[in-house]
């Protein structure tokens, strides 16, 4: 991402301010940073869709904010088409460079994610792609 302390800070609380899912083009209720035992409501919205728009349940389960890392992690409440939990973490290294990991394990827990399988696996990858394209751009 960048180096120094001011990338971690910057890269960092655009994360925990849901940065990432909103630049991924998922709206976010409510609003604010994440919150460790908060829910939270994600909503993809594709410009010129037609699709329903799907709510996708989420309780935050962990948060840090300390010197060298910044970010947090949530797990997928009933209604969410996986179980599983997603980890965004912005850190930086002794020798001050600044990363940006996405952790994810999941398994498709709705009919139609099984269904649509390969589907389902392709939004998966493209959607840690573009976590990470959002935060990059952000950082720029």
């Amino acid at each position: 991402m960048g180096h120094g302390p001011e990338v971690l800070e910057r890269a960092g609380h655009y994360v925990l301010g849901w940065g990432s899912q909103l630049g991924t083009g998922f709206a976010v209720h409510p609003a604010g940073p994440a919150r460790e035992g908060g829910t939270v409501l994600l909503r993809l919205n594709l410009p010129g869709s037609r699709w329903p728009r799907q709510v996708i349940p989420c309780r935050v389960v962990w948060t840090v904010d300390e010197p060298d890392r910044i970010g947090f992690g949530y797990g997928t409440l009933p209604g969410h088409p996986e179980c599983g939990e997603e980890a965004f973490l912005v850190s930086m290294d002794a020798g001050g460079e600044v990363w940006f990991e996405v952790t994810a394990f999941s398994r498709l827990s709705a009919w139609y994610a099984r269904l649509g399988r390969p589907v389902a696996l392709l939004c998966q990858h493209l959607a840690i792609e573009r976590y990470l394209a959002a935060v990059a751009a952000h950082v720029r």
